[in-house]
């Protein structure tokens, strides 16, 4: 499985018949193990990286972010953590 590694963003701005509108895109990097059998026939891992790119509108982003919000707050209430 995939683990989180960083998250970075670049600002982008779309003008369109003199409308300017932000455009944010997302970066994510992630790190996934990756097993394979070494000269002396041991099993070895090494992990690989990787970038995971995407665009998105303010209100598009805010709305991931509810998500996401939501998300941590649902696991940490079924593990016995934080309530909201």
């Amino acid at each position: 499985m995939k683990s989180l590694m960083a998250t970075a963003r670049n600002i982008l701005l779309s003008v369109v018949e003199g409308k300017t509108s932000p455009i944010i895109e997302v970066v994510i990097l992630v790190r996934e193990p990756d097993y394979q059998f070494g000269a002396d026939g041991e099993v070895q891992r090494d992990r690989t990286t990787e970038t995971v790119r995407f665009v998105a509108s303010p209100d598009g982003l805010r709305t991931m972010a509810d998500n996401l919000h939501r998300w941590a707050a649902e696991a940490e209430l079924i593990a016995g953590g934080k309530e909201e």
